[in-house]
């Protein structure tokens, strides 16, 4: 049997479904938005005007990519119980997969990217990042695609694992193998040749490069010894963004 209406509308009634739960308890997306400017505010306090100082440039991009990370983990617990939805209705065949993830999706990304702007203008504004307007759009994009990341994981993660706390222990080890491979904790160079490659599976190494490159690219000597001192000499921040971007894609296909 096959859902007796089109692609379309089981869209158009998923979005609105998924709307109004999504709004349903409005105190979760005002927790969301204050954490968002908290957190951007006590970060640009604390590395206030540090265009002069390479150490604080990097160390609160850093800080950006980590807490952005770790603000996915409340989802997992919300995906099991979409999948366990997912699973009920489709077998009764309400919808089918594709109009589901894309209603998801709908509703989802403004919301995130609506938080992303705003956590990422205040902080680029009072740590002081290299001050160009396209500099800036480039560095919200990386901080959305790496989230978006975040989330997918959590989602894949939860579309397998019917325990909360098991879902939780695999996805602290997957930043924790990402941290790690980060390129910051252990530099490239300092990597044997041979383990080289294990920093292709860290989405956190192409989203650190990608804004250590974007903050540093045009300032010169100074900056062009930052990106040598990280080892990114030659990387290119569009490739780490559009590699970001085929992580995500990926991770949305295989869920």
């Amino acid at each position: 049997n096959i859902p007796s209406v089109s692609s379309i509308a089981q869209t158009w009634i998923l979005t609105q479904r998924s709307w109004k739960s999504q709004i349903r308890d409005k105190s979760i997306m005002y927790v969301r938005t204050f954490a968002a400017i908290f957190v951007s505010a006590l970060l640009g306090v604390i590395f206030f005007h540090s265009s002069d100082s390479d150490d604080n440039l990097v160390n609160s991009s850093l800080f950006l990519l980590c807490c952005f990370s770790l603000l996915a983990l409340p989802s997992i617990s919300k995906y099991i119980d979409l999948r366990i939805l997912f699973q009920r209705e489709h077998s009764s065949n309400y919808y089918n997969t594709f109009p589901f993830f894309i209603s998801n999706i709908i509703v989802e990304t403004p919301i995130l990217l609506f938080t992303v702007i705003l956590y990422g203008s205040i902080a680029y504004v009072m740590i002081g990042y290299y001050k160009s307007f396209t500099h800036c759009i480039f560095f919200i994009l990386i901080v959305l695609i790496v989230i978006e990341i975040c989330y997918s994981v959590c989602q894949f993660i939860g579309s397998f694992v019917s325990n909360v706390n098991s879902a939780i222990a695999l996805y602290v080890l997957f930043i924790l193998y990402s941290l790690l491979l980060g390129g910051f904790i252990i530099q490239k160079k300092n990597l044997p040749k041979q383990l080289w490659f294990l920093l292709n599976t860290s989405y956190f190494y192409y989203g650190f490069a990608s804004i250590i490159i974007n903050e540093f690219e045009d300032r010169g000597d100074f900056g062009q010894h930052v990106i040598d001192g990280f080892s990114l000499t030659g990387q290119n921040k569009y490739y780490c963004f559009y590699f970001l971007l085929i992580v995500w894609i990926i991770l949305n296909i295989i869920q």
